[in-house]
């Protein structure tokens, strides 16, 4: 973000905390980063809608010309709200009903499945479907937390590959058509060397099972930035770049179909960097060694650091310079809710504000209305431009349904 703390006071003073402010130029300068990954024309950039799904946001990857990748119905419906065609949505979906795989298959989507029983779910509603991608469970898993490890035992995604000659047969005997492969080893990977074995294990079982009519490989997300600001442990694009070049180049000249599309589907690596989440600082509560920084950013707003015991960059608009290691906490009634623990950071006052840095990813998504807690507002920043993406949410919004 390249807002100053004037600007952010300013935005503050406007609209109130809690708000997520995005920037327009860093969302579109890690599209381009990733449509550079490979010189080859067949490398596609899919945008993994789970990550965020704000419809101006998903516009905005619309005008970039990247496809999407959903996870269910809701999602297909906001993407199509956003503008893609039905050639440019995929479904990468776990544990569906049967009312939602009629609902998606009416749609004639792009659907990968990924176990026997969906597998056949799929020929049930929708008897031999042209549309159709297994995603493989790869061998491991990596990330950076256990809960978004999606390889590998223990996990629930994918079919294993004891498992894929059944799959192929029933495909086959059902005249279904497999159109495609897709893996995901896991989220938020710093390490290149990670996604170039699940690259290679996924190309190598589409040569030992002669797939040779693939229209997709689909090698999932995964791309990691560094949320610890003073770390500088970041992912090595270049190399990957230069190892994905020649793997690539060398599966393509051998391949029959030398239209295949290899694609990923980042999600994170695209709007993580991207916003901010600002806050007011409520309470500055001493307790024997301990200082807890009170906020009106409780786990409604963001709840990585609770779910994952992720780490995200904190910083205080303050005019103290007093620093001690603090406890930085929410509003939620939960002794879990925070936002970091024993941090050295600036004491503030109260009524200065709270920056929390790389929260346009896994943030708004996973808000909730928790102690019935309003939903915040969402900004868009352009130059000098300031749009409101989404209404901050009013009381009347916890009415309904009811």
């Amino acid at each position: 973000m390249k807002l100053t703390n004037t600007q952010i006071q300013d935005l503050a003073s406007n609209y109130k905390t809690p708000m997520y402010i995005y920037d327009k130029a860093v969302i579109e300068q890690n599209i381009n980063t990733m449509k550079t990954l490979c010189t080859m024309q067949n490398i596609k950039i899919n945008y993994a809608t789970k990550a965020n799904s704000n419809l101006h946001i998903l516009k905005l990857i619309r005008e970039h010309n990247m496809k999407v990748d959903c996870t269910g119905y809701g999602e297909y419906f906001i993407n199509k709200r956003a503008g893609f065609e039905q050639s440019q949505i995929y479904v990468v979906a776990n544990n569906l009903t049967f009312e939602e795989m009629k609902q998606l298959t009416d749609q004639n989507l792009v659907i990968s499945v990924d176990s026997i029983d969906q597998l056949k779910l799929l020929n049930e509603v929708a008897p031999g479907y042209q549309k159709l991608m297994i995603r493989v469970n790869p061998t491991f898993g990596a990330g950076d937390n256990e809960s978004i490890v999606t390889g590998g035992a223990n996990h629930k995604f994918g079919i294993d590959i004891e498992d894929f000659e059944f799959c192929l047969k029933y495909i086959k005997d059902n005249t279904l058509k497999l159109i495609g492969l897709n893996n995901h080893v896991g989220s938020l990977n710093l390490d290149y060397t990670v996604m170039i074995r699940a690259v290679e294990e996924l190309l190598a079982i589409v040569t030992e099972y002669q797939l040779h009519d693939l229209q997709i490989i689909n090698f999932g997300g995964g791309f990691g930035i560094d949320y610890n600001h003073e770390t500088n442990n970041k992912l090595d694009l270049e190399s990957l770049k230069h190892q994905l070049n020649t793997i690539f180049t060398n599966f393509v000249s051998i391949y029959p179909n030398k239209e295949v599309s290899l694609e990923f589907e980042p999600g994170r690596f695209i709007v993580a960097n991207s916003a901010i989440l600002v806050g007011t600082v409520t309470t500055v509560k001493r307790r024997g060694k301990d200082i807890y920084i009170g906020t009106d950013l409780g786990f409604s707003q963001l709840v990585r650091p609770v779910m994952y015991n992720s780490y995200h960059h904190v910083e205080f608009i303050t005019n103290n310079t007093m620093t001690r290691n603090c406890h930085v906490v929410g509003n939620m009634c939960e002794s879990g809710d925070y936002i970091c623990k024993d941090r050295k950071l600036i004491v503030p006052d109260v009524g200065d504000l709270v920056i929390v840095y790389d929260t346009g990813a896994y943030g708004y998504s996973m808000s909730s209305n928790f102690n019935n807690r309003l939903r915040p507002i969402e900004l868009l920043t352009a130059d000098d431009d300031v749009t409101i993406i989404r209404n901050r949410q009013t009381l009347d919004d916890l009415l309904i349904g009811y």
